[in-house]
């Protein structure tokens, strides 16, 4: 029983944390910027440049633009979050700053960036939020890139004077406001950069202005509430980008200060487990370095364990943690991943939580262990419901993941075109006239093939389009560079140029084992095989709607 209510209790707090954001069944209109109107407009005013060079210009940004909003790029409607973001910028902008259309976003990235577009759309990622130290060093940020919309750096080139310029005046706004002072602004230097003597801060080339003894000036108690929220988004949004080395950064670095919370080991056990699923030459690898350690730790082996400082993203969560256990003695609890793997499947079940047996089970079937594999099964499936129970049975029954009835889902990626290299969303509007059609002439059998064409949800349908692209996350994350290279193949002029190959054993994997989530999705959309195809279209130019080849990875 115990194992049974633990099990609601992860499945509530995951529900609490998708609560915090809900994605909407269908696209507000208000979002809809009117690009084909925007372009035309910019396209008659008397621009320097050749016409080529302006049109590719224009259909880049203005459409890019139109992008970012359509493809679940930003969070729509995160009132709670945008109305705290926006009462800061009120809060030390001057009013002739908030009168030049500058709307607030939040980015639905865990990186912790900003960027502003030259129309006034301000992006501030959940992962930045979560690193700010207080209100005054988001204030400082929110400053920082709304003067690179009113000062119009993105025309500009000469980086150095735009990053004087803009710190000029995020230090003018926060001290107008009384944020800070004279002197409590300092130079931090990098490293092996000489001590400036007699120089004031903008005169010191290439360094860092950080602020210190700063405050907060509106409301603590909302900023540590979002800054909470953040941190939870960051990891959730890692995991569903599949980008589980971030993920398991994330998840280890909040697990040393909250060891028994089980979202965080449920994060860590299957960022694990699906990297060595997926990387099997990683399983004897140092824990978390073959991106975040030293060369010496690489070379040599050893886990990140030996030098912690590489994962933290703020000083804040290493003065909490660097007094750990795991860093101050001498013998560590684990070395590579595969240890690492075990032994937070150990804490897991001394928490009596009881996905960690699903995870064994299905590490044991990665390794061709069948009798651990149905040992693990049999205990996770006594123990009560669990998220994949379901999934489970059905392994134990027939040895693997298995849907007796369904269709075929073909899941059809025409999103991306290239002009020039660079992505074309002019194009990927464009090619959503033919989508019937081509939808048709795929699906003609509709008692067995479901058709679902990715562009069609762009602009129309967050929700599914969310559910999609965590879909395909899933499906190219399983495969490393080789195999896909494996799975490739090019048309040229509407004639495919290449030879046929199949997939040699070494690279068969299975998707489920990989991912479990989605064992619930074939059912849900009654089909028992999934065929997947992504394509890259390349134009020569950017309003020639003539495709010149194509690449399409094909996996099945």
């Amino acid at each position: 029983m115990r194992f049974f209510l633990i099990c609601l209790v992860f499945q509530a707090s995951c529900f609490l944390a998708q609560k915090q954001y809900q994605f909407p069944e269908y696209f507000n209109p208000a979002f809809d910027m009117k690009p084909e109107e925007i372009h035309k407009s910019l396209m008659k005013q008397d621009l320097k440049g050749s016409k080529l060079d302006i049109e590719r210009y224009i259909t880049t940004v203005v459409y890019g633009e139109q992008f970012k909003l359509d493809n679940n790029t930003v969070y729509l409607n995160w009132n709670e979050v945008e109305k705290y973001i926006n009462n800061i910028a009120i809060a030390i902008l001057p009013p002739n700053a908030m009168n030049k259309n500058l709307n607030f976003f939040i980015g639905r990235s865990h990186y912790s960036d900003a960027n502003v577009s030259r129309f006034g759309n301000l992006i501030f990622n959940v992962g930045k939020i979560y690193n700010e130290e207080n209100e005054t060093f988001l204030a400082y940020d929110l400053a920082i890139e709304a003067s690179h919309y009113l000062f119009k750096h993105m025309l500009r080139d000469d980086a150095e004077a735009i990053r004087l310029q803009a710190d000029s005046f995020a230090i003018a706004v926060l001290k107008g406001k009384k944020l800070i002072h004279d002197s409590v602004i300092k130079v931090v230097l990098k490293k092996g950069d000489p001590e400036p003597k007699g120089k004031k801060y903008g005169d010191v080339i290439n360094k860092t202005i950080y602020i210190v003894n700063t405050k907060y000036f509106l409301d603590s108690i909302t900023f540590k509430k979002l800054k909470k929220i953040a941190g939870e988004e960051r990891k959730k949004l890692a995991f569903e980008d599949c980008d589980f080395d971030h993920c398991l950064k994330y998840a280890f670095v909040d697990y040393l200060t909250e060891p028994k919370n089980l979202k965080n080991l449920y994060y860590i056990i299957e960022s694990i487990r699906r990297t060595m699923y997926s990387k099997v030459e990683l399983r004897k690898t140092g824990f978390l370095t073959e991106n975040s350690g030293g060369l010496d730790l690489y070379y040599y082996n050893k886990s990140i364990l030996y030098e912690p400082e590489y994962i933290f993203s703020n000083e804040e969560d290493f003065i909490k943690a660097k007094e750990h256990n795991f860093f101050m003695n001498k013998n560590k609890p684990f070395n590579t991943y595969e240890e690492g793997f075990r032994f937070f499947i150990d804490q897991a079940l001394k928490n009596n939580f009881n996905e960690a047996n699903y995870s064994l089970a299905l590490d044991f079937y990665a390794l061709n262990k069948t009798d651990s594999t149905q040992k693990y099964l049999n205990k996770y499936l006594k123990n009560g419901i669990g998220l994949y129970s379901e999934m489970a049975q059905s392994m134990v029954d027939k040895g693997h993941p298995y849907i007796e009835k369904g269709k075929t889902f073909v899941l059809y990626n025409n999103v991306e075109h290239l002009s020039e290299d660079l992505f074309n969303y002019y194009l990927s509007r464009k090619r959503k006239l033919t989508n019937s059609d081509f939808k048709n002439e795929i699906g003609k059998d509709s008692n067995s093939i479901t058709v679902l064409l990715v562009n069609e949800l762009l602009g129309v349908n967050p929700k599914k389009l969310n559910q999609t692209q965590k879909l395909m996350n899933s499906i190219f994350s399983l495969y490393n560079d080789d195999d896909k290279e494996m799975c490739k193949k090019i048309t040229r002029n509407s004639h495919y140029a290449g030879e046929d190959k199949v997939l040699p054993d070494k690279f068969k994997k299975n998707f489920l084992i990989y991912a479990p989530e989605w064992y619930s999705w074939y059912k849900e959309n009654n089909c028992n095989k999934l065929f997947f195809i992504d394509v890259r279209y390349h134009y020569f130019e950017f309003i020639n709607e003539i495709e010149y080849y194509n690449f399409y990875t094909v996996i099945f």
